[in-house]
């Protein structure tokens, strides 16, 4: 019988445990680094009735003995959806490499954090989801399966997320008997087709009029509107303004001419 460890945040957890089937879910594994997410996934854990697990930080002084039951717990399946920290090459390895993650991105485009958001700063046509085998790179491993989205000028972070999320779950049980059975198709990724990015911080998304165009400040507004802080300008005094909704071209374009007028 399968042993499968589950991998998630307040998003990727529930969506898992609607999917995988509940006979192969030996324990669910939240991380450290989302603290404000653990008491909830607890409780979804013992609703559940299976161990829960809190991934620390691997310079902490609780990972060894955190490695230890997890090497004892003998999981031979690792399925990651909307997680923040990188599973661990130890860990990997204890799995024997059969471990699957759901990545919002056509990879081998943006690999690493904040994916969807990426895509709109870049001014890309389109993003999706990879169904993914996971290695000691960052996103790199082979991939079964990529579901495409559009992206729109109406488009935010948001409502990008929303749709892209909700090509999650039938992406996963699409796969999903193949994955148990360890007969899931394998595409190895392209490097050289491949794309990096840094996550983004609250300092990152800065609005520099003189070397950003419209379109460039526009795709940056929309990455960041709330529920994140939003995108910013800072003045010569150093106060920041920031545009936490969505603003359209023209808008970007009125704004520019009244702080060139200011």
């Amino acid at each position: 019988m399968t042993r499968a460890l589950l991998v998630g945040d307040n998003v990727g957890l529930p969506l898992l445990l609607r999917t995988v089937p509940r006979s192969v879910v030996t324990a669910v594994m939240a991380a450290s680094l989302r603290p404000h997410y653990l008491d909830d996934l607890g409780q979804l854990a013992r609703q559940t009735g299976v161990p829960f697990l809190v991934q620390p930080r691997v310079d902490a002084t609780q990972y060894p003995r955190f490695l230890a039951e997890f090497l004892a717990a003998r999981f031979d399946l690792l399925i990651c959806c909307s997680y923040s920290m990188l599973i661990q090459p130890a860990m990997l390895k204890a799995v024997e490499y059969n471990a699957v993650n759901v990545h919002a991105s056509l990879l081998p485009r943006n690999r690493g954090p904040n994916p969807i958001q990426w895509a709109i700063i870049k001014d890309e046509l389109r993003t999706g989801l990879t169904l993914h085998y996971m290695d000691d790179g960052i996103d790199a491993g082979d991939i079964i399966a990529q579901a495409d989205e559009p992206i729109y000028d109406a488009d935010t972070w948001v409502s990008l997320t929303e749709r892209v999320s909700g090509r999650t779950a039938p992406l996963l049980a699409a796969h999903l008997a193949a994955i148990l059975d360890g007969a899931a198709p394998r595409r190895p990724q392209s490097a050289a087709e491949a794309t990096h990015n840094p996550r983004l911080t609250p300092e990152s998304p800065r609005i520099d009029l003189a070397t950003m165009s419209d379109r460039e400040v526009f795709n940056l507004i929309r990455a960041q509107v709330r529920p994140l802080h939003g995108a910013f300008l800072e003045a010569s005094d150093r106060q920041r303004r920031h545009f936490p909704e969505y603003l359209s071209m023209d808008g970007v374009a009125r704004l520019r001419a009244a702080m060139c007028a200011a």
